[in-house]
């Protein structure tokens, strides 16, 4: 969940989620 409060600033933190993966 770390990664996912790094990219908060983005409304589509899913998304962000995916784009950080590859």
């Amino acid at each position: 969940m770390s990664i996912r409060v790094r990219f908060a600033p983005s409304p589509t933190g899913y998304l962000h989620l995916g784009g950080a993966r590859t």
